[in-house]
C-alpha cells in the first residue's frame, strides 16, 4: 500500500509540473505583443473542484476581480455537467467578469453599458456602482426594469396591451425620477419591459451597440427573487454581452 500511494503521488505531482508547464507556455503565447508584462502573471494548475479551486486561488491571492469564460451550457448540459462560472457567480465575494463563448480578444469595443435595475433592496447602490462604470468607459447607461407578466383570466385578455402601457409607463415615470440624481451629467435611458428577466435583459443587449452587461449578486436569492447568479448566467448562455456581477 505504502508503494502503491507513492506511486500515485509520484504521477500526480509529475501531471501538477506537466500541466504548470504548458499554461506558462499558453501565457507567454497570450501576452506577446501585449502591454502587460509576463513577470506580473502569476500561474497555478491545481487538482479539484473547478469552482472550489478558482474561489481559493482568489482568496488566497487576494484578488480584487474573477474573469472568467464560460462555454454557455444550458439544459441537459447542465444538469449533467453543471457550470462553473455560475457556481463561482452564486459563491464569489469579489466582482465576477464572465465573458460568453466566441467574444475574443477582436471583439468591439463597449459602446454602452446596460445594467438591470430592480427598485427594491439596494438599488440605489447597484445605480451608483454602474453609473460609475460607464463614466470611466466614457460610455452611456441604458437601465433596464423587468416586470414580470401578470396572469389574466381569459375574459380580461383583450385588455392586456392597454394594461401592460399603463404598467410600463407608471414605471418607467418611477424609474427616471429615481435614478436622475444619481446619472447626472451622464447620458442615460430608462427602460421598463415585461417578461422574463433573462430574455429582456438579453435582448436589449443583444440590441444596438456593443455592450456590458452589470449586474448585482447579493443575498441568498438575488435579482427577483432568483438563486444567486442565476440570471446572470442565463444571459451568458445566450452568448449576447460581457456580464460583470458585482
Amino acid at each position: 500500500l505504502a508503494a502503491a500511494a507513492a506511486a500515485v503521488y509520484h504521477r500526480r505531482a509529475e501531471m501538477l509540473q506537466r500541466k504548470q508547464a504548458e499554461l506558462e507556455r499558453f501565457v507567454t503565447r497570450a501576452l506577446t505583443g501585449g502591454s502587460l508584462p509576463q513577470d506580473a502573471v502569476v500561474c497555478r494548475v491545481a487538482i479539484g473542484d473547478p469552482a472550489d479551486e478558482i474561489l481559493r486561488a482568489a482568496s488566497s491571492h487576494a484578488c480584487d476581480l474573477i474573469v472568467m469564460g464560460t462555454q454557455g451550457l444550458d439544459g441537459a448540459d447542465k444538469w449533467f455537467m453543471g457550470s462553473t462560472v455560475e457556481h463561482v457567480l452564486r459563491r464569489a465575494t469579489v466582482p465576477v467578469l464572465a465573458l460568453p463563448k466566441g467574444r475574443g480578444r477582436t471583439a468591439a469595443p463597449f459602446g454602452r453599458v446596460v445594467a438591470p435595475v430592480d427598485l427594491g433592496r439596494g438599488w440605489t447602490r447597484d445605480v451608483s456602482a454602474a453609473a460609475s462604470l460607464a463614466r470611466w468607459l466614457e460610455t452611456e447607461l441604458t437601465l433596464v426594469h423587468v416586470i414580470p407578466p401578470t396572469p389574466l383570466v381569459p375574459w380580461l385578455r383583450t385588455r392586456d396591451a392597454a394594461l401592460d402601457r399603463r404598467r410600463v409607463a407608471a414605471v418607467r415615470a418611477v424609474l427616471e425620477r429615481a435614478t436622475a440624481a444619481l446619472t447626472r451629467n451622464l447620458k442615460t435611458k430608462c427602460k421598463v419591459v415585461i417578461g422574463k428577466p433573462a430574455d429582456a435583459i438579453a435582448a436589449e443587449a443583444a440590441t444596438g451597440a456593443a455592450c456590458l452587461v452589470v449586474m448585482a449578486l447579493r443575498g441568498e436569492h438575488g435579482f427577483l427573487g432568483r438563486r444567486r447568479g442565476s440570471i446572470a448566467y442565463s444571459v451568458l448562455t445566450r452568448a449576447v454581452a460581457p456580464v460583470f456581477a458585482l
